[in-house]
This record gives C-alpha cells, structure tokens and sequence, in this order.
C-alpha cells in the first residue's frame, strides 16, 4: 500500500497535470456522491442531470489537460532545451586536413564555414591560426584578424581574443612592437575598470619597461 503511493507521488512530481487529473476525479467523485444523495432522497431528476453535467465537466477537463496542455508543456520544455544547449562547431573534418598537410583546402574550408554568422569568429580565428602557423604567413594572419572586427560587430570577449592574438603576432611574428603595445592599449581601454583591465594594463606596463626602460614614455 505504502509503495503503490509512493509510486503515484513519483508520478505527479514527474507530471504535474496528473494533479489536475486527480483533483478533477476527486471533485467528480464528491460531487456525484452528494448529487446521487439528494436525487434518492428528494426524487427529482435535476439531481440526476446534475451528475450528467459533472461526467460532462469531468471528461472536458481530461481532453484539454491530455489533449491540449500535456503536448504544450512538452513541446515548450523541448524548446527550452534545445534553445539552453549551444552546440560548439565541430572542425574535426578541417583539423584533418590540416594534419594531413592540406592547409589550402582547410583555409579554404575554414573561409566558407566563416560565411556563417554563427561561426564567424571560431572559423576566422581558426584560419588565422593556420596562416600564422603552419603557412607561414603572419601577415596574411594579421589581415584575417583585422578584417573581423571591420566585418561585423564583436563581443568583448571575441574582441579580447582577437586583440591578444594581433598582438601575439605583432610582437613575435611581424616585429611591430609599436603596434602590439597599441592594440594592447585598446584592449586596457575596453576593460577599463575590471579586474581583466588591471591585468591587461599591468601587461602593458610590463611591455613599456621591456621597450623604454625604467621610465616609459607615456
């Protein structure tokens, strides 16, 4: 006994409708009981077509919670679920191209999956990592890079990443230091009073001292 009701709990907490279910039968089943009471004792059939109608009541309610709310509510948590859970692009087919020493059809499959405004900035990311890399050719890079931020609007995350990689690459690969402490300058002034400002602007200062000495020009 105790078990059938604890199972009839797991149910309603996994479905909450089968507590509208329950407490339509409930009030079913009293009122009937009363309704029949009265119908023996008073012998008037009104009592009689009240028990009709609450059957009808009843049976309207189950269609509309089976028929009509039970499939909303699951449709929308399947929505819900679907819109919570971005998938991450898969590049696995490019990475192997890429292993396999086929860098110009992977630039190139790269360049088509940045068409998409979804993978805009993974894919361009991606593209300029080859160039600068296995490619040997920074500047093309550089220009890739440059070109995301001219191309469309970024978050500040996307910029953050964008902004270190451009420096990354004027400061070891292009010989620019000039250029890397500027885009560090940028990247200092967009996170300006954050906790990643002061680390950005501590970078920077580090990188004065590399480039002017004790006392950096300002």
């Amino acid at each position: 006994m105790l078990e059938r009701t604890l199972d009839r709990m797991r149910v309603s907490l996994e479905d909450p409708l089968v507590l509208v279910r329950l407490a339509a039968g409930f009030l079913l089943a009293f009122g009937t009981i009363v309704a029949v009471a009265f119908w023996l004792a008073a012998d008037d059939t009104r009592f009689l077509k009240l028990v009709l109608g609450l059957w009808g009541v009843y049976g309207f309610t189950v269609g509309v919670v089976d028929g009509l709310l039970t499939p909303l509510i699951e449709g929308a948590s399947r929505a819900l679920q679907g819109f919570g859970v971005r998938r991450s692009p898969d590049y696995s087919s490019i990475e192997a191209l890429v292993a396999g020493g086929h860098y110009a059809l992977a630039a190139e499959e790269y360049r088509q999956r940045a068409e998409e405004p979804r993978e805009r900035v993974a894919a361009t990311m991606r593209r300029a990592a080859l160039f600068a890399g296995p490619m040997g050719n920074p500047a093309g890079a550089a220009l890739e890079l440059t070109g995301l931020r001219t191309g469309g609007p970024l978050s500040r995350d996307e910029d953050l990443r964008v902004g270190l990689a451009l420096m990354n690459l004027y400061e070891h690969q292009l010989a620019e230091p000039g250029r890397a402490m500027a885009e560090l300058s940028r990247l200092v002034e967009l996170y300006a009073g954050t906790r990643r400002g002061a680390t950005l602007s501590r970078m920077l200062k580090a990188r004065k001292r590399i480039q002017f000495g004790d006392s950096p020009t300002t």
